[in-house]
């Protein structure tokens, strides 16, 4: 059975009113075309700072950090003074407007290409659709919802969130779950849109992959895992012999990458895998801290084809997550002040009424022998006022780090730890 992971970004809510094992390959070296390394940099410089905002807690996380970037930069793309630098910064957008606009648009098409691929070969299936409900008769900025129809793809609906706040919500969630072959239910829960809700933004991105070398699930048996106090679980871990697989070793730490079947497509523009980062014993924290979008690329740079005796854990958990905090200790707070907030660009008559009251993020991955499969979501709510050939054994039986990442683009999808893989 093929495994498969699947993000959703449910977007912007805008509310008015009263206001098989197969030979591993070399890794490319082909890399993104310079018209959106800045926004590929950006949105990673991003994903390592927000992953280092929310391990505080001992405990697993997964989040899409990707879809996180793409959700705020729709909000961005309205807001203007102080709200409008403060996301920029929090954010790492340091181009115009324009080219952000673009350069989503460029990566989004890039991503979503169809490639082919020789038979009995399984490349990745990504796909980002973004959509807009929009209320019937409020006066949103025509040139503001036209720049999400033409950049960000996202298709229109009009609806009445006044009259029909409930239809419109399950509306909404059916498009969800269509969207992520049924894996994203009923994300808005009841109540969730009301008779001041004005608009909707949903960013959902599908993929579905398979290990380039997967695991014999023959091999498969509980073994020991090593929690963060010193204890241990038992958990099923994985075993593959002799696979030839990216890897390379850094102070206090050791690097392994494993590749999706995007290898042998034939001129794909991207190229899925997942990266596993192994802290020696007793330095999780020290290793952690010093991970960052350089390091990150540093790290693939660094990779070469090795012989490697794999154990790993296979591992399924789901984060829930409530952002508003977070982001406002990375520096954007204004975009969460009902006095501070500026979205005007959202706005026909240029009024500065609009603010962020909710921003919630949900994710769940499973790793087995054949693949990974993953999911997530995350809410943004607007309201208004009133190489050696001798085998090297890496055992992942202690708490490791991983992402999910585009090798042509570097683009990183998802970012996760498991500190207990039996929690």
């Amino acid at each position: 059975m093929r495994r498969t992971f699947f993000v959703v970004l449910l977007g912007l809510i805008i509310a008015g009113g009263s206001w098989p094992a197969i030979a591993h390959q070399a890794p490319t070296t082909a890399t993104q075309t310079t018209q959106t390394e800045d926004l590929i940099s950006a949105n990673n410089q991003f994903a390592f700072e927000l992953y280092d905002a929310l391990s505080t807690e001992e405990d697993n996380l997964i989040f899409s950090p990707y879809s996180i970037s793409m959700a705020l930069a729709m909000v961005h793309a309205g807001a203007d003074g102080n709200t409008a630098t403060q996301m920029a910064e929090t954010l790492h957008f340091d181009m115009a407007q324009d080219t952000l606009d673009s350069d989503f648009l460029d990566l989004q098409t890039a991503l979503n290409a169809e490639v082919e691929a020789p038979e009995g070969i399984l490349p990745s299936e990504l796909n980002i659709v973004n959509g807009l409900w929009n209320h019937i008769g409020f006066p949103f900025r025509q040139a503001y919802i036209d720049l999400l129809q033409n950049m960000y793809q996202a298709g229109a609906t009009p609806v009445d969130f006044v009259s029909d706040a409930e239809v419109a919500r399950e509306l909404i969630n059916n498009w969800i779950s269509e969207n992520t072959n049924e894996r994203i239910e009923n994300m808005l829960a009841p109540g969730s849109i009301s008779t001041d809700t004005r608009l909707i933004l949903v960013n959902a991105i599908f993929f579905k992959g398979t290990w380039l070398a997967g695991f014999d699930p023959n091999l498969t048996q509980d073994g020991p895992f090593t929690v963060l106090d010193g204890s241990t679980v038992t958990a099923p871990m994985m075993h593959q012999m002799s696979q030839s697989h990216g890897y390379y070793t850094g102070d206090h730490y050791q690097v392994v990458e494993l590749q999706f079947q995007d290898g042998f497509t034939q001129d794909a523009p991207y190229e899925m895998a997942m990266m596993f980062i192994l802290p020696d014993e007793g330095a999780f924290e020290e290793v952690q801290a010093s991970l960052n979008a350089e390091w990150f690329d540093t790290a693939q740079q660094e990779l070469a084809p090795t012989y490697l005796d794999l154990v790993m854990p296979t591992f399924s958990h789901e984060s829930s997550l409530d952002l508003i905090e977070t982001m406002r200790g990375l520096g954007m707070t204004d975009a969460f002040s009902a006095e501070l907030a500026d979205l005007s660009g959202m706005m026909e008559d240029g009024s500065r009424s609009l603010y962020i009251s909710l921003l919630l993020h949900r994710a769940n991955i499973d790793v087995d022998e054949n693949g990974t499969e993953a999911a997530a979501a995350t809410v943004v709510g607007v309201s208004v006022t009133s190489i050696p050939l001798e085998s090297l054994e890496v055992a992942f039986d202690r708490p490791f780090i991983y992402a999910i990442y585009d090798r042509v683009s570097g683009s990183i999808l998802f970012l996760g730890r498991v500190i207990n893989p039996d929690s």
